[in-house]
């Protein structure tokens, strides 16, 4: 049996459960942001160091299968595989490797306090 967090045993229902059902996509979420505290600030800053800016469209074949037309701005998910800790949020589906958007984001954003972080240390130095 998987040990539990303390998010997970403060729900009644994984308390009630134990373990016993598949994890829901709150639970994975607790877990990478578990995962994201435990994080040395080296990890966060190579997931940060992973995430190139890129411009594209989607292929016909993928607007047939539901991505958006036109041109998006994002982050390619083999960049992202190169980093342990932003590696958990790439999927391979049978469509290709996906981005799981609302893990993408919690982690994103809980990033943007380490680069937060690290611009006080480098203003501090500048003083």
């Amino acid at each position: 049996m998987t040990p539990l967090s303390n998010r997970q045993t403060q729900n009644p229902t994984m308390r009630s459960m134990m373990g016993r059902r598949p994890l829901s996509a709150r639970d994975e979420l607790d877990e990478g942001l578990d995962r994201f505290d435990s994080a040395s600030d080296a990890a966060k800053d190579r997931a940060l160091s992973v995430q190139h800016p890129y411009t594209f469209e989607y292929r016909p074949e993928a607007i047939a299968m539901g991505m958006p037309r036109g041109r998006m701005a994002g982050v390619m998910a083999q960049d992202l595989e190169r980093a342990p800790l932003s590696r958990e949020v790439v999927h391979d589906t049978p469509r290709g490797k996906m981005l799981s958007v609302p893990k993408a984001l919690s982690l994103n954003l809980a990033l943007t306090g380490r680069l937060a972080e690290r611009l006080d240390e480098l203003e501090a130095r500048r003083r």
